[in-house]
């Protein structure tokens, strides 16, 4: 291994948040990844980082290697982003990150046209409700609510994403049909609620005014798939993301309470990506299955 590699792997240290993780990126192990990193530092004379038991901070001269490791790793994609535009052929890998519900709502959807359309590249989806960890994760595109806080990402609107309160055929039936948001104080309800993400508040517009249904749920749930499957099998209404229930009302599996009513949408949906001069056209090729999928919606 040449310092360049060495200083590949320097940056994938501090980008993941340390050596075990830098290790998994890598399919190596955490004492390969701390052996490379002090023969980096013997090479170039200087301290990266200052070790403790508890965490490592860069020195001075780590943040300038820091610096130009980004801008070579960078290149080098860039360079490999150029040679796949000259194959006719898309191939190679496709990492992707969704929230839970919009995977099952939207990126599966996208997956059958594109592994049609594309059957040489391999895909690997990771759906789950935590926090975007783009760069930490090696993702080539991720889909989020709301905007991402990280910086060197390039966000763009993928789609709105309206509320509608929904329930099953077999609760409404139990309980009739409610004439008001307010009549769902004596119903049983099922809430989201992931990390810090918590919604138990639920927002409408009554003549002009918006006002706020505080629910007290019968049952809680940390990802919008669960969430779904718990509202079709009876055991509450829910305040849903409403390109997550299309089909099911379509069907009539799930019906929609107070259709008349204004409730607030959620944050919209992105695709993020990195930041960089030539964009992978596995990247490009499944962004447009992205947007094919939002509009054939009614959204």
């Amino acid at each position: 291994m040449n310092d360049i590699d060495r200083v590949l792997v320097f940056r994938d240290v501090v980008e993941t948040g340390g050596f075990a993780q830098a290790a998994q990126r890598r399919g190596t192990v955490h004492s390969t990844i701390s052996r490379q990193i002090k023969e980096l530092e013997t090479s170039l004379g200087v301290p990266l980082m200052t070790r403790t038991t508890r965490r490592k901070e860069l020195t001075a001269a780590g943040e300038v290697v820091l610096r130009h490791a980004q801008g070579i790793g960078n290149r080098y994609l860039e360079m490999l982003h150029e040679l796949e535009q000259m194959e006719e052929v898309i191939s190679g890998e496709l990492r992707i990150q969704s929230l839970v519900h919009v995977g099952d709502a939207i990126v599966m959807p996208a997956v059958d046209a594109f592994t049609r359309a594309h059957p040489h590249v391999e895909l690997r989806l990771h759906f789950d409700d935590g926090p975007l960890s783009f760069h930490q994760s090696g993702l080539d595109l991720a889909l989020t609510v709301g905007l991402p806080s990280a910086e060197q990402l390039v966000v763009r609107k993928l789609c709105d994403n309206r509320v509608s309160v929904v329930a099953s055929p077999s609760l409404i039936e139990a309980h009739g049909v409610p004439d008001h948001p307010e009549d769902l104080l004596a119903w049983p309800v099922v809430a989201y609620k992931s990390g810090t993400v918590s919604v138990a508040s639920w927002p409408y517009e009554q003549d002009g005014e918006v006002h706020t249904l505080e629910v007290r749920p019968k049952l809680t749930v940390n990802d919008g798939v669960s969430l779904l499957t718990a509202i079709r099998r009876g055991h509450g209404a829910g305040y849903v993301s409403r390109f997550s229930v299309l089909e099911e009302l379509a069907r009539g599996d799930l019906i929609e309470l107070f259709p008349e009513t204004h409730f607030p949408a959620y944050a919209p949906v992105y695709t993020v990506r990195a930041d960089l001069a030539l964009v992978s056209r596995r990247v490009e090729a499944f962004e447009a299955c992205l947007r094919d999928v939002v509009a054939r919606l009614d959204l």
